[in-house]
């Protein structure tokens, strides 16, 4: 998890008078919290935040004792735990519908390659009899009678079950992006935390608002600072890796 909500006045109320190595402290490890997704005990949280002078340790274990609890000696946050639960349970959410998604697509294309082949047999006889047909009267779906997509200049907020087109992948195959090699836990991460950044995101006039090619645009962007940074065929997810090496990384938010 790369980002969460900050309020500002919750964390100075509670943390205010702490000295400035102290809120270095409280601030990666709040980083690290929620990067790794998972809780720290004493030594991993002294590791995590690089701690090696005995004042930096000191103010590890005051800010440990001060703002979590130890459970069988792992310190927990309350409001950490709640939020990281939540969020996982939206990747999950996201990664069942990137199944989904994959399984349509490749019945989808079975079908079309049925079609072709039918449409191959008969392209030469006529029709006797032949009748216009008409759908005037019918309302309009899309296939598998799904509602039609929206209109291509309609601009909407970021929602929790958007996906790309189905020929995504060929736009990301004209920047060199094989996504077929990518593993899927890797897309279910990146598309994950595009969909959760750009929900909760705000601006000046609220939430951003996009057509849905703009927003595959900004997804495609996503997915090219992934690999300019050699990130992107990773098996690993990224969160794993060293929170302090990554706080200026903001190409998920592109």
């Amino acid at each position: 998890m790369h980002y969460y909500k900050k309020n500002l006045g919750d964390y100075y109320k509670k943390a205010g008078r702490l000295s400035i190595l102290q809120h270095g402290v409280y601030t990666l490890l709040i980083d690290c919290c929620y990067d790794r997704e998972t809780f720290p005990t004493m030594e991993e949280a002294i590791d995590w935040v690089w701690a090696s002078s005995p004042e930096e340790k000191q103010a590890v274990e005051f800010v440990l004792n001060r703002f979590f609890e130890c459970e069988n000696g792992v310190y927990v946050q309350k409001r950490i735990k709640e939020e990281l639960k939540e969020y996982q349970t939206r990747a999950e959410k996201n990664r069942q519908i990137a199944i989904q998604r994959e399984a349509k697509r490749a019945e989808n294309s079975t079908k079309r390659a049925e079609n072709d082949t039918k449409r191959a047999q008969v392209v030469n006889e006529s029709s006797p009899n032949h009748k216009p047909l008409t759908n005037n009267h019918k309302p309009e779906t899309s296939v598998g009678g799904e509602p039609p997509p929206r209109p291509p200049d309609e601009k909407f907020e970021m929602y929790s079950d958007w996906q790309p087109d189905a020929n995504f992948s060929d736009h990301l195959k004209r920047s060199a992006i094989d996504l077929e090699k990518i593993p899927i836990e890797r897309v279910n991460e990146i598309q994950g935390e595009f969909v959760d950044y750009w929900m909760t995101r705000m601006n000046n006039w609220g939430k951003s608002k996009h057509t849905h090619s703009e927003w595959q645009h900004k997804l495609l962007t996503n997915y090219i600072n992934q690999k300019s940074k050699r990130d992107l065929y990773k098996t690993e997810p990224i969160r794993q890796t060293n929170i302090v090496e990554k706080l200026n990384d903001r190409s998920w938010a592109t």
